[in-house]
């Protein structure tokens, strides 16, 4: 399949995604047209590797407890995949103006 510039930029911060995240590394992995299917494998963090390990820091640490219990946690899926859904969509808007 020969990819859109869309493609080409997800495909890219795809690929960076270990680059960010310390214990994170992508298996498998297809970008279809309209949508991206993968494994990412987290392995246990290694702490003397100095690395940026978050991309989204959102703990919550305000007046209601609740939900710094349901903020994104640093290395979590959610944090990957949030980062990576950000930076795609601010890049493919750059694209377009």
């Amino acid at each position: 399949m020969k990819l859109t510039e869309s493609g080409k930029i997800a495909r890219r911060f795809l690929l960076e995604i270990p680059k960010h995240f310390q214990n994170v590394f992508l298996d498998k992995w297809i970008i279809m047209p309209n949508h991206i299917r993968g494994i990412i494998v987290i392995e246990k963090a290694d702490g003397d590797i100095k690395r940026r390990n978050e991309a989204l820091p959102r703990s919550y640490n305000g007046e209601y407890k609740y939900f710094s219990k349901i903020s994104p946690k640093p290395n979590s899926l959610s944090t990957i995949i949030g980062s990576f859904k950000s930076i795609c969509t601010r890049r493919i808007h750059l694209m377009r103006n």
